[in-house]
C-alpha cells in the first residue's frame, strides 16, 4: 500500500455541543458527558441558555480537520471494521438465509426492494477510533457479540476522486443509510459522525473510491498481552465474596424469580438468580479494576461501551466463560484501543493486492506476505499463573486457526451459537429487567440492555433475524 498519513489516535476526547439560542459552541469533557449531570443539561458557555446535551446537538470537534480539504482527503488512512473477512466484496450481497426468512413474512416485491436497498448501500469509512467504536456498537446492539471482526485500513483513489463539498450532519441529513444512487455523480460524501467517535468526520463512498485495503483479525493475536497475577488474585477474592453472599441467600424465590425460573426450564437452560445489590456492587468493582488495568487513557464513555461489548461476547459463547478466559479476552481486545501503533505495524507488514482497480466495483483480496507471518507459538492468551484459587488456569497457548488472508494468527476461542441465543431464558422476563442489574457468569454488572433485548424478543416472536446492517447505521 502507498504511504498514507496517519492522524493522532486518542480515545480520550471531549464533545462540542451547539446552542439552540445562539451560534456558539459549548465544550464538555468526557467525564461530564458520561455523568450526565442535571439530567444531561448544561448552560451555554456564551449566552447561558439551557442545552440538553447529547448526539442530537453535537457538532464537529475540529473545524479545521484536514479531512475537510478535498485535496488532502486521499492522503489519509481511513478505517473500517466488519465481521466480513473479505470486505467490501462480501458486504454487498444480502445473505440467502435472510432472503428465505423474509419470503414467508413479506410479499415478494417487498423482499426484492429490501434486497436492492441493502445491496446498494454506500460503504462507510472513518477514523481509527470511529472504526473501533463501530465494532463495539455492533457487538452490543446488533447481535454481533460473538462475531469475528476484522479491521481494515483503506487507501482512497487519488485520480479523479469526487467528494461532495462540505459535510453533512447525520442528525438531519441522509448519511448513515445513504445508497450509492443517492451519491449522484460523487464518489462519496463526508458526514458528521455522532455515533462512533462522536464529532469526527466519516465518509460514505462507492466501492470504486477505494484503491487498496489492508486487513487484520481482532483481537490481534500477534500482540503479547500480560495478565498480572495480582489482578487475577484480586478478582478471585471479589468472586469469592460474591459466591459467599449467594450461598447465604434464602432458598425461597420471589414471584418474578419463579416466572424466570419457569421460562428458563422451558428453554432447557440453567436458572441463575438475579444478583443482590451487594453482589452487583462487587461485580462493578471487577469492571472498574479491569478498565483501570487495561484501558488507561480511554474515556469513561468508551470504557463503558467496551465493557458492554465484552459482556455481549461472553453471552454469545456456548459454554460459560471463566474469569481467567474473560480477563484474557478483555486484555487482548483492549490492546486494539491502547496499542494502535503496534496494530499499524502489523497492518503495514501485510501486502495488498495491486489488482484493486480504480474503477472496479469488485475489489481484490488481501494478499499474504509469508515472511511476515508470526511464529507458530504466537498466542492470543498469555501464560497465566497456576495459583489463582480454584480457576485452574491453563497456561498453554491456544491452537492456531486458519490463517486466511491475514498474515497473522486469528484468535482462538470456543465456538459460538447464533448471537442472542443466550438470552432465551430472559425472554418472558424482559419487561421486568429494564431497571435491573445482571450478573453474568463472569460477574460483570451491567444495566439490562433493554433496546437490544426487545429487538431480540420481537425477532424471535416473528421467527426471523434481521440481517446485519438492515435498520442500523453504517454497518458496511
Amino acid at each position: 500500500m502507498r504511504d498514507l498519513v496517519e492522524r493522532p489516535v486518542t480515545f480520550e476526547y471531549g464533545y462540542i455541543m451547539t446552542c439552540p439560542n445562539c451560534p456558539s459552541f459549548t465544550f464538555l469533557t468526557s467525564e461530564d458527558y458520561h455523568r450526565g449531570d442535571d439530567g444531561a443539561h448544561v448552560p451555554c458557555a456564551h449566552c447561558g441558555a439551557d442545552i440538553h446535551f447529547g448526539r442530537a446537538v453535537m457538532t464537529l470537534r475540529d473545524v479545521n480537520d484536514p479531512a475537510l480539504d478535498d485535496s488532502r482527503l486521499a492522503d489519509f488512512a481511513w478505517y473500517h471494521t466488519s465481521p466480513h473477512a473479505n470486505w467490501p466484496t462480501s458486504s454487498t450481497t444480502l445473505p440467502a438465509d435472510i432472503i428465505e426468512s423474509w419470503t414467508g413474512l413479506m410479499p415478494a416485491d417487498s423482499v426484492e426492494q429490501e434486497r436492492l436497498r441493502y445491496e446498494d448501500q454506500a460503504l462507510h469509512l472513518g477514523t481509527y477510533e470511529a472504526a473501533v467504536e463501530s465494532m463495539l456498537r455492533r457487538m452490543c446492539d446488533q447481535d454481533d457479540g460473538g462475531a469475528q471482526f476484522y479491521l481494515y485500513r483503506v487507501a482512497l483513489r487519488h485520480d479523479g476522486l469526487v467528494i461532495e463539498p462540505g459535510w453533512r450532519d447525520e442528525n438531519s441529513d441522509t448519511a448513515a443509510q445513504i445508497s450509492r444512487a443517492d451519491l449522484g455523480d460523487a464518489d462519496g460524501i463526508r458526514y458528521l459522525n455522532v455515533h462512533e467517535s462522536p464529532g469526527s468526520i466519516s465518509l460514505a463512498v462507492r466501492p470504486t473510491a477505494i484503491a487498496e485495503v489492508q486487513c487484520i483479525a481482532l483481537p490481534a493475536a500477534a500482540l503479547a498481552v500480560h495478565v498480572a497475577p495480582a489482578v487475577l488474585k484480586e478478582i478471585a477474592r471479589i468472586r469469592a465474596e460474591i459466591d459467599r453472599i449467594e450461598a447465604s441467600r434464602p432458598d425461597d424465590l420471589s414471584p418474578l424469580e419463579r416466572l424466570r425460573q419457569n421460562a428458563t426450564v422451558r428453554s432447557g437452560r440453567e436458572f441463575v438468580r438475579r444478583a443482590t445489590p451487594q453482589q452487583a456492587g462487587l461485580a462493578s468493582q471487577i469492571c472498574h479494576l479491569l478498565e483501570d488495568e487495561y484501558l488507561p487513557g480511554v474515556s469513561r464513555p468508551v470504557r463503558a461501551q467496551f465493557t458492554s461489548a465484552l459482556h455481549a461476547w461472553q453471552q454469545a459463547q456456548k459454554t460459560p466463560v471463566d474469569d481467567a478466559s474473560y480477563i484474557s479476552r478483555f486484555a487482548a481486545m483492549a490492546a486494539t484501543l491502547t496499542g494502535h501503533e503496534r496494530i499499524l505495524q502489523l497492518l503495514n507488514a501485510i501486502l495488498t493486492d495491486r489488482r484493486v482497480g480504480a474503477r472496479s466495483e469488485s475489489l481484490g483480496q488481501v494478499a499474504v506476505d509469508p515472511a511476515q507471518q508470526p511464529p507458530e507459538d504466537s498466542a492470543l492468551m498469555p501464560a497465566l499463573v497456576d495459583d489463582v484459587g480454584a480457576h485452574g488456569v491453563d497456561d498453554r497457548p491456544p491452537p492456531a486457526r486458519d490463517r486466511g488472508v491475514l498474515g497473522v494468527l486469528e484468535p482462538s476461542g470456543a465456538p459460538v451459537e447464533p448471537p442472542g441465543a443466550a438470552h432465551t431464558d430472559r425472554d418472558l422476563g424482559v419487561v421486568a429487567e429494564m431497571d435491573q442489574f445482571v450478573i453474568a457468569p463472569f460477574g460483570t454488572a451491567t444495566p439490562a440492555p433493554w433496546r437490544r433485548r426487545r429487538s431480540i424478543l420481537v425477532r424471535r416472536l416473528c421467527g426471523h433475524r434481521r440481517p446485519p446492517g438492515v435498520g442500523h447505521p453504517r454497518c458496511d
